[in-house]
């Protein structure tokens, strides 16, 4: 029953990358160690576990870490599923769309159970990968599933309250004093001591609630504002006689009262959107954010912990926490606005679903990418009655877009969509009992009251039933496909711009905030399939010139060219230092003897033997072989072996050099998010260790791996202590190579000012060790970036000359050189005063004595 290999990646398809799933394991995580052994024990066995708890409490998070963990131990990668009350048919429907098996999704399929169950037991059995089925789930569904067709599977099923069935029950609980405050100086990076009293405080007051904490700390570190201050203010913000605050409503309105009114509108928009998130292109639509700014305007949002960023078909995608979602929707709904946003994210998932209804494999990925919010916006056009919208759904979703139901298995949300305009064909207006017994009319996530800062509109009525509509007693779905392209929905009036409003909450969980005055714009033209034209632009769709408020907040916000948020410009240099002596001397090939055929019979032999000791040694050089033949999979695969053979014994620096190998093997393969776990626990080691010497190198290769991430605040943050430590322990050539380190990133942040003064501090310490390789490097960087400016031109050309010289034979060197010299003819000729140039060691050294002073 497989299909044929397709040019595209089903929908849900394996992840067999840890980087690609749809929710990153935290780099550290606290007070789960026992869980996380539990749930590692039982998916080991082949078993499921459910992790439940309140929301917010980390069921999403634990479930990402041993996701991650089983994708570097097992090829059959993870197969993960946001739920939304999903029934046994379309789980198991999911589950062979998954590995392409489209005949499953057809409604002849589900006629014979036995068989589909079979087909998916034995798609199961062959690929054996982690199940997880995260969200609101059906738990009889999922009960009855887990006992048939995902019998002997591991999997994991996140839940808020415990449930009896095939599985493994694992309770989620609020953390620990302690490990609140050492999430909270950890995430925050307020390693001095004069802040545990208030980081203390903080941590009683939101009661070991793992969200709360995590957006505190981020909070406090994304804006700079000290514990003492936040205490304060989440204080100030615990409604008057409240007998209870809710920690993760407290802090959630403490941090959006602190977001600039343009970025609060985006977050408000998202926090409708149907299916919890969207990608950059429908955010750019929900918003009128221009695409090109969306990416820096979101971040904002997902370095305070509001949003998550993940990749779906090669697209930006960004999704709220539920309690988040919760706080969005109650601001809108106490403003009295949540009817008419919730109508203009329906009408912008519309336009998005128009312009990419086309037959191309492209136009197809970016229909599968937004499909939940797809089916969410028709569910809400079925409970407000809104009949037109369903039928321009079913006939871009069924016509339109060619053979896209059909290759890509969405035959269960076509067969939904027909029966929501069912729904509306026979009644004027169905019943909210039909309506609850339907999960897709769900508009989120959350079951819960669920706010956004806009001028109110009037909801957009449907377009009268055409002459044609086909009888109420005998519509069946096929009546309803073929009848011609339904009519546009009617563009709503511009409403007036209303002035501030002052909003109150009126339940005891936290302060409301005002409501901004509207920033975001969204008007939006939705016209009917085009026949014969190319997908609508967004831009066309929502122009910048009609968002002049917004733009120039934008403007002012500088996020552009804000290095903590804009995307980075990759510097064309091929001397650009990628991770230069990062690591410590002894995290580096251990020269052997022994061939890598030697080398895996004296594995075997320790095996029999029963000798982790010698296991661990030979399968510690049989990585550093791999490693220097570039052959970083199996020196990954050698590595890890080697650390979980030296577990059990108490040599903890050998222990965390192995882990210091195994994480740089891990960003040699391009596993940053493998790297950065396992670089954390080797720095975590040293510094119980006090071996400051690798911690300092281990820094630095953090550093790297979270710049390889493109985390340029944390890659910074890394180099920056690398540096420090270096200092400290008097280490030039370490000291040397972080600030070439730091040079980079601020180069690739934008910020050439700060590039130039780290190359020259570099390029001082290469003079002073008489290291003609770094000598080189640094002035060849300093060359290329003073090189365009006019003034600096000189002081480019001598640095370059330099290069050149310990260099040679570089052509990008020499390429630049000419051009160098040839500017300089160009500007003296034409009679432009050029400063002169200083000798290249006097240069340098200036910029390292002031930077000490």
């Amino acid at each position: 029953m497989e299909q044929p290999q397709r040019p595209f990646t089903p929908y849900n398809a394996p992840i067999k990358d840890a980087k690609l799933l749809p929710m990153q394991a935290p780099a550290q995580m606290f007070g789960r160690n026992r869980e996380l052994g539990s749930g590692h024990v039982a998916l080991k066995a082949g078993t499921a576990i459910m992790l439940y708890g309140p929301a917010g409490i980390g069921k999403t998070a634990v479930a990402a870490v041993l996701a991650a963990a089983y994708t570097v131990q097992h090829p059959g990668g993870v197969l993960w599923f946001n739920m939304t009350e999903d029934d046994s048919d379309l789980l198991l429907a999911r589950v062979g769309r998954a590995y392409g098996v489209n005949a499953l999704t057809t409604t002849q399929s589900q006629e014979d159970p036995a068989d589909q169950i079979s087909v998916i037991r034995a798609l199961l059995e062959r690929n054996r990968p982690l199940i997880v089925l995260d969200g609101l789930t059906d738990v009889e569904s999922v009960r009855d599933f887990a006992r048939s067709a995902g019998a002997g599977i591991p999997m994991i099923i996140t839940n808020e309250a415990q449930a009896a069935g095939p599985w493994t029950p694992i309770p989620l609980k609020p953390l620990a004093t302690a490990d609140s405050v050492s999430m909270l100086r950890t995430l925050s990076g307020l390693k001095d001591t004069a802040y545990t009293q208030d980081l203390e405080g903080l941590a009683r007051v939101l009661e070991g609630d793992p969200l709360a904490l995590s957006l505190t700390a981020r909070h406090m570190a994304a804006d700079d504002v000290p514990p003492a201050e936040l205490l304060v203010n989440y204080l100030a913000a615990v409604p008057p006689g409240a007998a209870m605050a809710d920690p993760q409503q407290t802090i959630i309105s403490v941090i959006y009262k602190k977001l600039p009114p343009a970025i609060q509108g985006i977050f408000l928009m998202l926090g409708v959107t149907f299916g919890g998130g969207a990608s950059a292109e429908l955010v750019s639509d929900l918003s009128n954010v221009p695409a090109t700014v969306v990416a820096p305007v979101m971040r904002q949002m997902v370095i305070r912990g509001l949003a998550h960023e993940s990749v779906t078909y090669g697209q930006l995608s960004f999704t709220l926490h539920q309690s988040i979602q919760v706080f969005a929707r109650r601001t809108l709904d106490t403003s009295g606005r949540l009817q008419a946003v919730e109508n203009r994210a329906m009408q912008a998932v519309l336009a998005y679903t128009i312009r990419h209804a086309r037959s191309e494999t492209a136009e197809h990925d970016r229909l599968a990418a937004e499909i939940d919010n797809i089916m969410g916006a028709a569910a809400y056009a079925t409970s407000t009655g809104q009949e037109q919208v369903v039928r321009q759904f079913l006939h871009a979703i069924g016509q339109e877009s060619g053979d896209f139901v059909t290759l890509r298995g969405f035959q269960p949300e076509l067969a939904q969509l027909r029966k929501l305009l069912l729904l509306l064909v026979r009644t004027e207006q169905p019943s909210s009992g039909a309506l609850k017994s339907m999960s897709l009319l769900q508009p989120t996530r959350s079951t819960q009251t669920m706010v956004a800062t806009l001028p109110p509109e009037p909801v957009a009525e449907a377009e009268p039933a055409p002459a044609d509509l086909p009888d109420t007693q005998s519509a069946s779905p096929v009546d309803i496909l073929d009848e011609p392209p339904p009519a546009p929905i009617s563009e709503p009036e511009p409403a007036a711009t209303p002035k501030p409003e002052s909003v109150t909450d009126p339940e005891p969980v936290a302060e409301q905030p005002s409501i901004p005055e509207p920033t975001v714009s969204f008007e939006m033209e939705v016209t009917p399939p085009p026949q014969s034209t190319k997908p609508v632009p967004t831009q066309e769709l929502t122009p910048v010139e009609e968002l002049p408020e917004l733009h120039s907040e934008i403007t002012e916000l500088d996020l552009l060219d804000n290095p903590h948020l804009a995307e980075p410009t990759v510097v064309s240099s091929v001397l650009t230092p990628a991770r230069p002596l990062d690591i410590p001397a002894e995290v580096t090939q251990t020269p052997t003897m022994y061939s890598i055929g030697t080398l895996q019979g004296k594995i075997s032999e320790a095996q029999a033997d029963n000798d982790q000791k010698a296991q661990a040694r030979y399968l510690e050089m049989l990585g550093d072989a791999y490693t220097g033949e570039g052959d970083a999979p199996r020196a990954v695969e050698a590595y890890s072996r080697a650390v979980e053979a030296s577990r059990g014994g108490e040599n903890w620096q050998a222990i965390g050099l192995l882990m210091g190998k195994l994480g740089n093997a891990y960003l040699d393969a391009g596993r940053t998010q493998e790297a950065t776990m396992m670089l954390e626990q080797a720095l975590t080691i040293f510094r119980r260790e006090r071996r400051t010497d690798y911690e300092a190198r281990i820094l630095g290769t953090l550093g790297s791996a979270y710049g390889e991430a493109r985390n340029w605040p944390k890659a910074q943050e890394y180099h920056e202590q690398a540096l420090y430590l270096a200092r400290e322990r008097g280490d030039r050539l370490d000291e040397a190579t972080q600030l070439g380190n730091l040079a980079y990133i601020r180069e690739l942040q934008n910020a050439r000012e700060g590039a130039v003064t780290y190359y020259r501090q570099a390029l001082h310490l290469a003079y002073q060790l008489k290291n003609d390789s770094m000598r080189g490097d640094f002035a060849f960087q300093l060359g290329r970036l003073l090189l365009d400016e006019g003034r600096t031109v000189r002081q480019a050309e001598r640095l370059l000359t330099d290069a050149d010289m310990l260099i040679p034979g570089d052509n990008e060197i020499e390429r630049l050189l000419k051009r160098a010299r040839k500017r300089l003819e160009h500007l003296t000729g034409g009679g432009v005063t050029i400063p002169s140039a200083v000798g290249n060691e006097q240069y340098a050294a200036d910029a390292y004595t002031a930077a000490a002073h």
